[in-house]
């Protein structure tokens, strides 16, 4: 068991470039990095994985300390029964490497003595709705549903207002969800018609959008640090969406673009604006991509 230090650094001493602060969401990436490197540090059990792991926890409060040690606690057991007696020659990770990969998104790589490797996309959350699984610009995801980027189906008049709210926005003038709302609008009704011509298209862009093949491993801890069992997999009805690709509904609300199958969320995307933890405020959209997953009983 890691003793956890009493001091807290501040976040420049650990993340040194300006990408990395000035993107960064104020703490739930924090809370993702200190998961890998401490699940990491416990596989690895050298002195030098366990102070590079420190380094991450003491940025956070005690609270987030404290889950983050319990949800680390149990996936590694759970990482431990997958891999069996096999012993672990390194363990790497990789997640901001594997954030432009097509079809999976893993955080951790476990080289094992035999040479194989086994891999896992780690997530802690509070419960098991709402999982975030990608944050891509609005120009990104809808090329992957489209072909095309959000800029492309703009007309010159909307062209005009969106550069128009995004310098409302830098100057702190209105707020995102302004942008945000107004984007999703159109965004849905540019989704639905590509529903109506192509139903596999926004199926096969959504299922890589969300990591549909990603081997997850989530801990579901509450805010008192009590686990509440494990996400591994995506629930049920998206085997029917698959089935059924025309059956999906795509609804918009504020900056939330909503897909569902009889009335069932199955995952929806948040539009906002730019910005970041030191004060960043960009003027180009981005999206938060969330999932409804199934909790499974404590393993």
């Amino acid at each position: 068991m890691i003793i956890l230090p009493p001091r807290r650094l501040k976040i420049s001493e650990i993340y040194t470039d300006d990408d990395s602060i000035s993107y960064m969401p104020a703490m739930i990436d924090r809370i993702g990095r200190s998961l890998e490197w401490l699940v990491r540090a416990n596989l690895i059990g050298t002195p030098e994985a366990r102070k590079e792991a420190e380094k991450y926890l003491q940025v956070l409060p005690l609270s987030h300390r404290k889950r983050v040690v319990v949800g680390c606690e149990r996936i590694v057991e759970k990482i431990r029964s997958i891999i069996g007696e096999k012993k672990i020659k390194d363990v790497s990770v990789v997640g901001e490497v594997n954030k432009t990969a097509d079809t999976c998104d893993f955080d951790l790589d476990i080289i094992l003595e035999d040479g194989k490797k086994e891999s896992f996309s780690l997530k802690i959350q509070k419960s098991a709705r709402g999982v975030n699984v990608r944050n891509p610009t609005l120009n990104s995801i809808c090329e992957s549903f489209t072909g095309k980027s959000f800029d492309e189906f703009l007309s010159d008049e909307q062209k005009e207002k969106y550069k128009k709210l995004g310098e409302l926005y830098v100057k702190k003038l209105i707020k995102s969800k302004v942008v945000g709302a107004w984007a999703a609008e159109i965004f849905s009704k540019i989704l639905n018609d590509v529903l109506k011509e192509n139903p596999q298209r926004i199926l096969q862009a959504a299922l890589k959008e969300i990591r549909y093949k990603t081997r997850l491993l989530g801990a579901v801890v509450d805010d008192k640090g009590e686990f509440k069992g494990f996400i591994t997999k995506f629930p049920d009805s998206f085997e029917k969406w698959i089935r059924q690709p025309e059956s999906v509904k795509i609804t918009h609300k504020g900056i939330t673009v909503c897909f569902s199958l009889e009335g069932v969320d199955l995952f929806h995307i948040d539009i906002y604006m730019m910005s970041g933890s030191k004060g960043y405020r960009g003027k180009k959209l981005r999206c938060a991509v969330s999932v409804n997953f199934e909790i499974n009983e404590k393993i």
